[in-house]
Parts: structure tokens; sequence; C-alpha cells
């Protein structure tokens, strides 16, 4: 799941908008590190269970950690399997899409990792339907 997250924290690098995640004003990245006091769009202490911690300010460390080193190590290209993919999220929220699309693509667990993890509920599992292959 962290994966995604920064992955979607770097979108606006990749554009060129800006050149660190944290400058744009209205991103995930810059929510999760400052929280606004009102209208927040995250769910801090959600978020922060689905990732494993147990504790905000810990998720929030190893999020800025995963995002520096994503950052700093330059891989900060477009990635298909999140580009491409039409629902990302749990396996509740993801089927769902699924029924609403009338589809019976497959759903996938994103990456190796997360089936290290020991996750006691298998509805927070990250995972993925992806579009079809479109010829250009």
């Amino acid at each position: 799941m962290h994966r995604c997250l920064v992955y979607i924290d770097l979108n606006m690098v990749r554009a060129g908008a800006v050149n660190h995640p944290f400058k744009w004003m209205h991103g995930g990245y810059r929510e999760i590190q400052k929280p606004p006091k009102r209208y927040a769009i995250i769910d801090l202490r959600e978020l922060t269970s689905l990732c494993g911690f147990a504790d905000s300010r810990d998720f929030q460390i190893a999020h800025h950690q995963w995002v520096e080193k994503t950052f700093n190590g330059r891989h900060t290209v477009r990635d298909d399997r999140w580009s491409e993919s039409i629902a990302v999220g749990n396996l509740a929220f993801v089927e769902s899409v699924k029924s609403e699309l009338g589809t019976k693509r497959c759903i996938a667990q994103l990456n190796t990792e997360m089936e290290r993890m020991h996750y006691e509920n298998r509805a927070t599992l990250t995972t993925v339907i992806s579009a079809p292959k479109v010829s250009r």
C-alpha cells in the first residue's frame, strides 16, 4: 500500500509542477506530513492503521522516509501498475468497483512485499484491477 501512496505523492513531481511533493499545496504528502486542523480529506488515523502503524507520528516518519528514498533515488518515472489501473484500494473497494463495472477482471496483489506482510484482515490488502492494454 505504501508504494501506491508514494507513487501518488510523486505525481506532481513527475508532471513537473513542483520539485518536491511538499510544495504541492493540495497533495496527500503535504496533508499527511502537516495535517490541517479542519477540513482534512485524508483520514490519517485510518491510513495509519491500514499501513500497519499504531501511532500516526510513526506513520508520518515512515511515510516521509519512503517518499524521500524514492525521490532521492530518482525513481519518479511513470509506472503502468498505477497509471493504467482502474481501481486501487482495499479488497472490498476493488470488489465493489469490479461489480459496478460488470466485468470479470482478475484482482492481483500488487507486489510480493504485501504478501510478506502479516495482515490479520484480508480486507486491508491493497489490490488492483488493471485496465486492458490499448494498442497505440
